[in-house]
């Protein structure tokens, strides 16, 4: 996250006067020296001045113990203006703030921001989502002055909680890793634990089998082998003598299994050609369906005919919908933007009105001058009375400009209110002429279908034809069917199983 700051101008700030002074900021380093009128540097010239004024434009505070109204020119006494411009992740920023009359704003990219009613938790939002640090942690990590920053170690335990906590942001996501990786050596442990416990099983049968390996070896040294060979010549002899009887037997079954083959050859046929055969007659049974159906439909052709009629009256009804969606879309388009502007003119003039209430608290004279017979500020005789007339005549002048603002104010809201009722009406006759859209897309689609459908459809004579024809076919393929099942039913007999 980077901040540069681009300018910082001030005027009836500290000791500087009611012209604007600006300072232009360069990317790198400034320095800032203050020179007499024989081109002298000396102290006591502005110079920290300007860098309060940085701060003050942040904060509204320095980090000097300076209460808010002694930021004032005391000669002047009112309207202690500073704004500060910076950069941040490629958004432009302006923050302006006053005293006498009391005002902070925010600019981003240019166009003023919504302000809360509250300067203080406005101050809080725009510290924590904009620059990301409290006066403390710019105190003690970016304005650094000898004369007056205090050491994080002299200051209290909470100002050192909030800026560690502020310093280390993910503190807590570290001790959460910490917790993590402590579960999974826990865990590690575990499994080291559980393998060793199977490496024991493991070993245990190992010595086991090899024990067994050992003991069957010994016992095939005790083994008599040449009379197990014996042995094994009787029996083969045996195996091969019912090897030759088995023979003889195993060429009988075979002519007998091929006769049983050649049966089996033919009932495999006829019962193909049955399944054939149903085959067919569950075609023609689903034609035959679908034809009755389609005799129905015929019947009810009239009542397509007359829905048919009606979806073209509401097509011709309507066919300039789109039209009328893009023209209310647009109206829409215009009345968004119309509102939008008279929306920035009643935020800027609600905030002039607010000033101008400001200015005309302060326009009372001090009571302290009511002794004195000279102005402050030139030396000039001038009685207290005098002053408070031009108090009042100030006030005067400022309930005229407030009065004319109010005015202005109710204009712009009763503006925002038109509109907003005209935005509502268009809106809901969009959405009105949207669901006609709609139904006019399903309309069509179901025109096209009628249409086609009424096309196609034959007369009930056709179809009273094509059902008798099928009728005919299906008692034909009934009649085959029963001939195969006496066929097959011969066949199974002669196999000696039917």
């Amino acid at each position: 996250m980077k901040i540069e700051f681009t300018e910082v101008g001030f005027r009836n700030f500290l000791s500087y006067g009611d012209k604007w002074t600006v300072l232009s900021l360069k990317s790198g380093i400034n320095f800032i020296v203050g020179d007499t009128e024989n081109n002298e540097r000396t102290n006591a010239i502005g110079k920290s001045s300007a860098l309060i004024a940085i701060t003050f434009a942040l904060f509204g505070k320095s980090v000097k113990d300076v209460v808010k109204n002694d930021f004032i020119n005391w000669q002047n006494g009112k309207k202690c203006q500073v704004y500060l411009k910076f950069n941040k992740d490629n958004q432009e920023y302006k923050i302006e703030r006053g005293v006498k009359p009391n005002y902070f704003y925010i600019y981003k990219n240019g166009e003023l921001q919504p302000q809360e009613s509250d300067v203080r938790v406005a101050q809080k939002l725009f510290e924590e989502n904009i620059i990301g640090w409290n006066i403390e942690t710019f105190q003690n990590l970016i304005y650094c002055n000898p004369n007056n920053t205090i050491s994080i170690l002299n200051t209290s335990a909470q100002k050192k909680r909030s800026f560690i906590e502020g310093l280390f942001t993910d503190m807590e996501y570290f001790s959460n890793l910490m917790d993590k990786t402590k579960e999974k050596l826990r865990n590690i442990k575990d499994k080291k634990e559980k393998n060793t416990y199977r490496m024991s099983y493991v070993e245990e049968n190992i010595h086991e089998l090899n024990s067994e390996i050992s003991s069957l070896s010994q016992e095939l040294k005790n083994y008599n082998v040449s009379k197990l060979f014996n042995e094994y010549n009787d029996i083969k002899e045996k195996y091969d003598k019912l090897i030759q009887e088995n023979e003889e037997i195993e060429n009988d079954i075979s002519k007998e299994q091929q006769k049983a083959n050649e049966v089996e050859q033919k009932i495999k046929e006829f019962e193909e050609k049955q399944k054939s055969t149903n085959e067919n007659i569950n075609k023609f049974n689903w034609e035959l369906d679908a034809l009755n159906k389609e005799k129905i439909q015929s019947e009810n052709n009239k009542e397509y005919e007359t829905e048919l009629e009606n979806i073209n009256q509401f097509i011709k009804l309507n066919d300039n919908i789109q039209t009328e969606i893009e023209e209310l879309n647009n109206d829409i388009k215009e009345e968004n933007e119309k509102y939008h502007k008279i929306l920035q003119k009643f935020l800027k003039n609600k905030g002039d009105l607010e000033n101008l209430e400001e200015q005309k608290k302060s326009l009372y004279p001090n009571e302290e001058l009511k002794d004195s017979t000279k102005c402050p500020t030139c030396m000039s005789e001038i009685s207290f009375d005098d002053i408070k007339k031009h108090f009042a005549k100030e006030r005067k002048n400022i309930d005229n400009k407030i009065n004319r603002k109010k005015k202005k104010v109710e204009d712009y809201k009763n503006n925002l209110s038109e509109i907003t009722l005209m935005l509502d009406d268009k809106k809901e006759k969009y959405e009105k002429k949207y669901k006609i859209d709609n139904q006019l897309k399903e309309y069509k689609e179901k025109k096209k279908y009628l249409e086609k459908f009424l096309e196609n459809s034959r007369s009930i004579e056709e179809i009273d034809m094509d059902i008798e024809e099928i009728t005919i076919k299906i008692d034909n393929l009934h009649k085959k069917n029963h001939e195969y099942n006496n066929k097959i039913c011969s066949l199974m007999m002669e196999k000696g199983h039917c």
